[in-house]
């Protein structure tokens, strides 16, 4: 979707849950307990990596999706990755960006269209607002739409991994 800014993908590998688990943890500043001194390899993400999940927060200045949490499943060499990339950590901060805009979107137009009486100030002032954030708002959906696909071919490279259609993964793997 254009305007939401999360995604969820499947992706079917013939790596072990463990192997899975050393291949993200070589690409990522580890921000658990078992910190440990990386090599100089390039790193583009920092969070935490198990054998089971993985929370990941993009490096700024890396082309990847904001955040990417991630689900290992399957079994022996079968094993299944559920990613969900998101240009935030929680869906209510996108929720709450919305609300604002639309907030300030009926103050402005009543305020415009002469529904209310206010003053010149605090009309400019709204206006200011309302634009910066349908600014933002367009300017992160973008980079997000922009940063999809770089995230996806990552990923599918690291993990030698296909993309594959929700309905073909077993369900016992769903959650």
């Amino acid at each position: 979707m254009l305007i939401y800014p999360f995604k969820t993908i499947w992706l079917k590998t013939q790596h072990r849950r463990e192997t899975i688990a050393n291949l993200i943890t070589d690409q990522t500043y580890l921000s658990d307990a078992t910190y440990r001194k990386s090599d100089a390899q390039t790193k583009f993400f920092y969070g935490t990596v198990s054998d089971a999940e993985f929370v990941l927060e993009a490096i700024k200045g890396k082309r990847m999706a904001g955040h990417v949490e991630g689900d290992i499943v399957g079994v022996g060499d079968d094993t299944y990755v559920k990613l969900s990339l998101g240009g935030l950590r929680h869906k209510r901060i996108y929720v709450l960006l919305i609300a604002l805009l639309l907030g300030s979107s009926v103050f402005w137009f009543r305020a415009f269209f002469g529904f209310e009486r206010i003053d010149a100030i605090i009309f400019n002032l709204f206006s200011t607002v309302w634009i910066l954030l349908l600014l933002y708002a367009f300017y992160f959906l973008w980079q997000f739409q922009r940063n999809i696909q770089p995230s996806i071919d990552f990923f599918r490279g690291l993990l030698q991994a296909d993309l594959v259609e929700e309905n073909v993964v077993p369900a016992i793997f769903k959650r």
